[in-house]
């Protein structure tokens, strides 16, 4: 059983997993609640989550694992930073204020092949913590941050799908 479906949020109380259905073939995404509108069913408690259960996964990775060891020396920092991150990104708190595309082009062995398995990974961790609808709301995001992350860093969305 999904994660969502057994714990309530502690930040947000009325977002309980229980009054969100998933969605079904018929419904339609493009009326979808917009990042941060409390009728989405995502609280921070959400977000925390994801991050720390996302880079235990991805720590554990044998692609990416070895790219995350080498360049990320403080790891209770560096969660911290993505759960601010993200919860900017999807609760629209403001409180990340950092430079992710200046952050990656620092790290030389980046391939576009790590953000398609990124990618997978995310959508792993989302969906084991959100409903249809609420894991949605995530991977859109995190894919068009894929796409722009790529398009900055001259990175090659091919050679991603190859692998």
């Amino acid at each position: 059983m999904p994660i969502y479906k057994e714990r309530q949020c502690k930040a947000m109380p009325e977002c309980s997993r229980e009054s969100h259905l998933p969605l079904r073939e018929h419904d339609d995404l493009s009326h979808q609640p917009a990042p941060g509108d409390a009728t989405a069913g995502i609280c921070e408690d959400d977000v925390r989550a994801i991050v720390h259960d996302f880079y235990d996964l991805a720590r554990r990775d044998a692609q990416l694992g070895p790219v995350f060891e080498r360049n990320v020396a403080d790891w209770p920092a560096h969660l911290a930073k993505m759960h601010d991150f993200w919860s900017s990104a999807v609760l629209r708190s403001g409180r990340y204020s950092g430079r992710p595309i200046e952050a990656h082009r620092r790290v030389p062995e980046i391939e576009a092949a790590h953000f398609g398995r990124w990618m997978e990974l995310f959508d792993k961790t989302v969906r084991a913590h959100c409903n249809d609808h609420d894991a949605m709301l995530f991977v859109r995001m995190a894919g068009r941050m894929k796409q722009s992350m790529m398009l900055c860093l001259k990175l090659d969305d091919d050679r991603a799908k190859a692998h």
